[in-house]
């Protein structure tokens, strides 16, 4: 019994690692689609805006881009994460280690869009961006380190897409491309306390073995491409058909990532756990969905100086509710683990003002949004994405140089609601304290229309 113990507490080790990619589209995946979008806290995205970002948000919004147009931006991210341990436990005692301190860390986030017009009703799409990224990582001695000390991810979308008004001011689209993800856990293993499940108290002292006494470590890495798809409509109305609705659904993307091999680093006193074939490296695929998202928004020009801009969006976090993790070692069985999402609506709200009216050399924006977690419970908060509530407060501006090329400078402010967390880790562990993050954005962008 305690031999296969040993091997149930490595598989739920290992399974932890997936958990960036599921909680990055609304915890720490930072969304970089748009620096236009990121002046207005992204309002109004899914009816279009002018830097051709709706090749991948809303392929539907491309019909209404009448020249060939070129936009790239990046996004400097710089996180803030901090968390106060209180009341953190092991086996046999307290937990032993340092809080986060206000630890930080940053990204890059980069896109590419292109829109070719190939009639009056007819546009064309190509994208490039990367809609999870980022990640955590911590001291090596700090309080939360048998549950996480590096988590890492990139997740990079192409693809190309289509628009076509199929009545005056009617317009669908939809876009096909691949998601090529990669991800990276590391964290430190408690052997001393694998020791006592698998070989009992007495045995594992004599070889010393002893709870946070005789700590390892855990590496695993993979990578996976999956299909990407989305399909939307988009209504213009009023004067000159300057105001949109608009409506897409990005599907789901299933993804199998292959890791090379999970890593084990072992103390001398604990090799004796691997004679039975545990803690050895080996392949690992990790079976995940990417939830599906539905977007709903719109553009309403109040003067011909503001325009006032709005969305929702609801994605199905349901759809990962559980996670199954399959090593090629047979001595390791397959682990699946519960993490209780729940399905998360977003609201955003924006402004941009334009001096010299629509066409003119200069755009202001504003904006703000609300972001729901899907994370609920004090037991479902990994530190690996401490996820709370999130409260969005943005501006920015664009800048005309001429008819055919502009600059977008954008900034935000985020601050995750204080959040707790109580979570259970795979060798007894209870990680308890109190969360307090935020994070900024920093976008610079440029815009050729020919």
């Amino acid at each position: 019994m305690g031999t296969i113990h040993s091997f149930s507490i490595l598989a739920k080790t290992a399974v932890l690692w997936v958990l960036p990619i599921a909680a990055q589209a609304d915890g720490f995946g930072l969304s970089g689609h748009s620096v236009e979008g990121v002046s207005v806290s992204h309002a109004g995205s899914v009816a279009g805006y002018s830097d051709g970002s709706g090749a991948y948000l809303n392929p539907a919004s491309l019909t209404s881009i009448e020249k060939p147009t070129v936009s790239i931006g990046a996004h400097y991210i710089p996180l803030k994460f901090d968390m106060t341990s209180g009341g953190s436990t092991a086996v046999g005692g307290a937990l032993q280690g340092s809080d986060t301190n206000e630890h930080d860390m940053s990204g890059v986030i980069p896109n590419f869009y292109g829109v070719i017009p190939l009639s009056d009703r007819v546009a064309a799409g190509l994208y490039l961006n990367v809609p999870f990224g980022l990640g955590t990582k911590y001291p090596s001695d700090w309080v939360g380190r048998y549950q996480a000390t590096t988590t890492e991810l990139t997740a990079l979308s192409v693809g190309a897409s289509l628009g076509v008004e199929i009545l005056d001011g009617w317009s669908i689209g939809g876009r096909l491309g691949g998601v090529h993800a990669e991800g990276r856990l590391e964290n430190t293993l408690d052997f001393g306390t694998i020791g006592f499940a698998a070989l009992g108290p007495e045995t594992a002292t004599q070889l010393g073995l002893t709870p946070q006494g005789a700590d390892g470590a855990f590496k695993v890495r993979g990578e996976d491409w999956g299909l990407s798809w989305a399909v939307g409509t988009t209504l213009s109305y009023g004067d000159q058909e300057q105001n949109r609705l608009g409506v897409a659904l990005h599907g789901a993307t299933e993804l199998n990532l292959h890791g090379d091999s999970a890593r084990f680093s072992l103390p001398p006193q604990a090799q004796p756990l691997t004679t039975s074939g545990a803690f050895v490296d080996t392949p690992a695929t990790v079976s995940l969905t990417l939830p599906e998202t539905v977007m709903l928004g719109g553009s309403h020009w109040i003067t011909p100086h503001w325009e006032a801009l709005y969305q929702s969006q609801w994605t199905r976090w349901t759809q990962l509710d559980t996670v199954s993790v399959r090593f090629e070692n047979p001595a390791q069985p397959t682990a699946t683990e519960n993490y209780g999402y729940e399905t998360s609506w977003k609201h955003s709200i924006g402004a941009s003002y334009y001096p010299e009216g629509k066409d003119g050399t200069w755009r202001l924006g504003a904006g703000f949004m609300y972001d729901r977690s899907p994370v609920r419970n004090l037991s479902s908060r990994s530190p690996r994405i401490p996820d709370s509530d999130q409260y969005w407060f943005s501006t920015g501006l664009s800048y005309r140089f001429c008819d055919s090329f502009r600059t977008d400078l954008a900034y935000a402010f985020t601050k995750f609601a204080e959040s707790t967390t109580e979570r259970a880790g795979s060798t007894g562990d209870v990680l308890r304290g109190t969360w307090n993050n935020s994070f900024q954005v920093f976008s610079l962008g440029f815009v050729w229309s020919y």
